[in-house]
């Protein structure tokens, strides 16, 4: 009996390990895939907005702090409210993106928040989050001597050299605290992925979609829902290390393109 019974056992056991290696190779297979959009997606996307819109509005225009507020406003939008308004926009049914799009198309049901999840949350995380990395950005041009401007000019400089050789040296500093943080935040989603699932009055949680399957959303899903304690804390340090490893490259590529001020004989 006690032969029988120790099998099973065994099996179950070999079973289990062998289904946590499983998942974590494909786990690892879904963010390496992952990795390289998200990582295109801060350095092509998000910086060289936020470096564009800063220039215009650092720009002596009319109304210009009208544009700075209008700028920011989503910033301070709380994240469940800032879904609401995109859902109120995206919705497949009732979506007004879909009823806009039905007056040349009609019948178009195009489900944007499920089968385009990932291009949808990078909307709404763009949107919210774009107001304070302007402000950061207009800070650190408005700290540029216009002394050095005027003299570029005078020597003949043009706007697209007064750009690369003076206000994108000096704005590096500030490129690079926003890569940090931008590296770092992206990495750590997870409400807005539930808020694009749903999340119930009863405390119920929709499984978001798959292009939004995040890593700290599997994470959550396996200490909340499976309560695989263990397996989690090891997801969390994982990340950590993920992190760390990513930003010490960050700052260790700093001194090919970060501008310190420090004489070139110097730094040899």
């Amino acid at each position: 009996m006690t032969t029988n019974t120790a099998i099973p056992k065994i099996i179950i056991s070999q079973h289990t390990q062998h289904g946590l290696k499983r998942a974590q190779r494909i786990n690892l297979t879904f963010y390496g895939f992952l990795a390289p959009w998200l990582l295109g997606f801060v350095f092509l996307t998000v910086i060289p907005l936020v470096i564009a819109l800063a220039l215009l509005l650092n720009q002596n225009i009319k109304g210009k702090g009208f544009f700075r507020v209008l700028y920011y406003l989503p910033s301070v939008v709380p994240a469940s409210a800032a879904v609401i308004v995109w859902k109120t926009l995206l919705d497949k049914n009732t979506g007004l993106l879909n009823g806009l799009i039905g007056f040349f198309k009609p019948g178009t049901a195009i489900g944007w928040l499920s089968n385009y999840s990932l291009q949808s949350l990078a909307v709404i995380v763009l949107w919210t989050g774009l107001g304070a990395g302007i402000i950061i950005f207009l800070a650190g041009l408005q700290n540029i001597p216009d002394e050095l401007i005027e003299a570029a000019r005078i020597d003949g400089a043009s706007n697209w050299d007064i750009a690369r050789y003076i206000t994108l040296p000096l704005m590096s500093p500030v490129i690079f605290l926003q890569l940090i943080q931008g590296l770092i935040a992206a990495f750590q989603q997870l409400t807005y992925p539930f808020l694009i699932a749903y999340v119930s009055y009863s405390g119920g949680i929709s499984t978001p979609p798959r292009g939004v399957f995040f890593y700290m959303v599997n994470t959550y899903l396996e200490i909340r829902l499976n309560q695989r304690y263990a397996y989690g804390s090891a997801l969390l340090w994982l990340f950590f290390i993920g992190i760390l490893i990513l930003t010490g490259l960050v700052f260790w590529s700093q001194k090919f393109w970060v501008y310190t001020g420090e004489i070139e004989e110097e730094r040899r």
